[in-house]
């Protein structure tokens, strides 16, 4: 996805191909070792690749994670997606008012203690690995706020 978003501006034409190939590849697990339980940066791709001419569709079954506390920011990123026009409607105001009363309560304790889960390692490896990012967090939320505010 990363390397598509660079394609589309320095390669259009390869940008277009690795499009297609994305989309008969998106099922496959492969293209899916660093994001296999942390969905929300694809996700929130999914609006820059529409933009740059590749409209992928996470498949359902990639939208959901096991790891505790990440539903909240997945939410939060499907929220942003869908007022961005990306995901099938704008959501109601109510919905994402509620999604940011919930991570912003305790003065925003759900950063604190279960940011942002970005990306992990192969979850075959020896060693797991995992990347969380509480500004990453702040800065979700503000998006979604400055979003909620802008079209609402």
């Amino acid at each position: 996805m990363h390397l598509l978003l660079f394609l589309a501006k320095a390669n259009p034409p390869e940008s277009r191909a690795l499009c297609a190939a994305l989309q008969r590849t998106i099922t496959e697990d492969r293209i899916w070792v660093y994001y296999e339980v942390a969905p929300l940066i694809p996700i929130l791709r999914q609006v820059d690749l529409a933009k740059a001419g590749c409209p992928l569709q996470i498949p359902p079954s990639r939208l959901k994670t096991t790891v505790p506390g990440q539903d909240a920011w997945i939410a939060a990123g499907l929220g942003l997606s869908r007022l961005l026009g990306e995901n099938g409607g704008r959501p109601a105001a109510s919905e994402i008012t509620a999604l940011l009363r919930q991570l912003a309560k305790d003065d925003f304790a759900a950063i604190r203690h279960s940011p942002p889960l970005l990306y992990h390692n192969d979850m075959t490896a020896k060693n797991s690995r995992f990347y969380w990012s509480e500004d990453f967090g702040y800065a979700l939320w503000l998006r979604l706020h400055f979003e909620t505010l802008h079209r609402g």
